[in-house]
């Protein structure tokens, strides 16, 4: 099982988060995570989105300034756009090895 944020953690995290894990940095950073572990030979078995794991249990992710204010104005067609990109890239993934 490997939880997973497609695009890179230094890209999108808030300086708030990284100053938080200055004392536990990510070292593993690769653009595509997903595409790393099948490259080593492993599958996708079955891929949870965190967004539908969060909204399941009643737990919804904290949004960092001043993203919390712009979900709550923004046009409805933008909010969905964020969502399903959200859904897409933050999530979890169950590998199977191949049998290559």
């Amino acid at each position: 099982v490997q939880d997973f944020r497609n695009g890179g953690l230094r890209r999108h995290a808030p300086r708030s988060f990284k100053k938080h894990l200055k004392d536990a940095p990510f070292l593993f950073e690769v653009k595509n995570w997903l595409g790393f572990f099948e490259e080593l030979g492993f599958k996708i078995n079955e891929t949870i989105s965190a967004l539908d794991v969060a909204i399941q249990i009643g737990r919804p992710f904290p949004m960092p300034f001043p993203w919390n204010i712009i979900s709550k104005i923004a046009p409805k067609v933008f909010r969905k756009k964020a969502m399903e990109e959200f859904r897409r890239d933050n999530g979890y993934v169950l590998f199977q090895r191949s049998k290559d």
